[in-house]
């Protein structure tokens, strides 16, 4: 067997699935797996391995995730992570009204800032009410994505 580069991507950015065998053992028997797990599975019976777990979809408003009971973290002190109990995560439909929602307080945190937008939150974060925060690069892709279509003349 010959060393794979690939391996860490598999392994650590969601190409290693874990599927939980006593929620979905009985549908792969039965022949139903692939649709084991769809838009209709109510949340407490979705699986997670991470620090939240989805509580509500609501599509077009908003996710709410929960915290997840059977997480493994703990910090420093032995306190259980993550500290909150949820998360609300609202929808916007795009950048500028989750930039509305920011500027009238109605949101707590905002990423994804247009260009033409950031010198307004920078020259505000000295009002105290929020801070921004320059991470460097992130582990994102971001797409463009083409109507290759031919274009028709509107009809007469």
């Amino acid at each position: 067997m010959k060393p794979n580069s690939a391996l860490l991507d598999i392994l650590c950015v969601g190409g290693l699935m874990i599927m939980p065998k006593h929620m979905l053992e009985s549908a792969f028997k039965n022949g139903s797996f692939a649709s084991a797990y769809n838009v209709g599975t109510p949340p407490d019976k979705l699986v997670t391995t991470g620090a939240w777990q989805l509580g509500q979809y609501s599509p077009g408003e908003k996710v709410v995730l929960t915290r997840n009971p059977y997480y493994y973290g703990f910090d420093a002190n032995k306190q259980r992570l993550p500290y909150l109990n949820e998360l609300v995560l609202l929808l916007m439909p795009d950048q500028d009204a989750a930039d509305l929602k920011f500027r009238s307080g109605e949101l707590d945190g905002l990423d994804n800032v247009k260009p033409e937008n950031y010198k307004w939150y920078e020259e505000h974060q000295k009002d105290g009410t929020f801070t921004c925060t320059i991470l460097g690069p992130a582990n994102n892709a971001y797409f463009f994505w083409f109507n290759l279509n031919k274009v028709q003349s509107p009809a007469a």
